[in-house]
């Protein structure tokens, strides 16, 4: 689904800047309220390095849909990557109804 996108944002690119602009406004123009595509987008994010990007969008995806699994994990998964293991303690912990 991204693939296109993806090849804009390779550092090489010379759409670098372009491509990342569309991968920020797709595809939430069309459904600004799925946290799939949030949790999608935030994935992309993490492969290019883009952590900070990529919790905006994992929180974005949790204040959609609480119960979203996939997006706690990939957040947690950041917060240990930047060191900060106090955090996923608090925070990657979905909650049980």
């Amino acid at each position: 689904m991204y693939t296109a996108t993806e090849e804009l944002l390779t550092p090489n690119s010379a759409n670098n800047q372009n491509g990342h602009r569309r991968l920020q406004l797709m595809p939430f123009a069309l459904k600004p309220d799925y946290a799939v595509a949030y949790k999608n987008r935030g994935a992309i994010f993490i492969k290019f390095g883009q952590y900070q990007l990529a919790i905006e969008d994992f929180n974005n995806a949790i204040r959609l849909k609480p119960d979203y699994a996939d997006a706690y994990n990939n957040r947690g998964t950041i917060y240990t990557k930047l060191g900060q293991y106090q955090l996923p303690s608090k925070t990657s912990i979905m909650p049980f109804a």
